[in-house]
């Protein structure tokens, strides 16, 4: 199926945006905006900077170090798609490391980036977290992005929930 941009002007597709609203990323090739296309986060790539840095007790964190608006795209969570029984099995192996770097992203599926993934695996839980997961589909496979909560500060840490349904974890440390 065919969806249509709504926005055919130089700024490329707006809030409006059929594919935006279903959280599906545009193809520059498939629209009128082409490359102006702003719903290709994902494809395109983060031009935020930041830095990994030591967070104290909570290991390794991520810091901005430039100012971002709310919404604004951040990175991807990168790693391997496991299933929820497949990510307990590696908890409980990963259980000697100081650290383990999984995020679930529905019910039945978490991405584990222990051992590869991007820099957006070392953002630290927050219980008021300045970030947000959104899971986007890319090219028909499923992305997870993170994006500003709110206006977040050059030097702020980077935060969001974790949410760990499918592991028996009842606390984590909030930031």
């Amino acid at each position: 199926m065919q969806l249509r941009s709504d926005d055919k002007s130089t700024r490329g597709c707006g809030d409006g945006c059929i594919n935006r609203a279903s959280r599906y990323q545009c193809a520059a090739e498939s629209y009128p905006c082409g490359e102006r296309c702003s719903n290709r986060q994902l494809q395109v790539g983060s031009t935020i900077t930041t830095a990994v840095v030591d967070c104290g007790r909570r290991g390794v964190g991520v810091i901005l170090l430039e100012p971002v608006d709310t919404g604004r795209y951040i990175g991807e969570y990168v790693g391997e798609v496991i299933t929820c029984r497949e990510a307990h099995e590696r908890a409980l192996k990963y259980h000697h490391e100081k650290h383990s770097y999984m995020l679930q992203v529905c019910a039945s599926e978490v991405i584990d980036a222990t051992r590869i993934g991007s820099q957006m695996r070392f953002v630290n839980h927050g219980c008021g977290p300045n970030c947000l997961v959104e899971k986007w589909c890319v090219r028909g496979r499923e992305r997870c992005g993170l994006f500003a909560a709110r206006q977040i500060r050059a030097g702020d840490e980077l935060t969001f929930d974790y949410q760990l349904h499918c592991f028996s974890i009842r606390t984590i440390e909030c930031l």
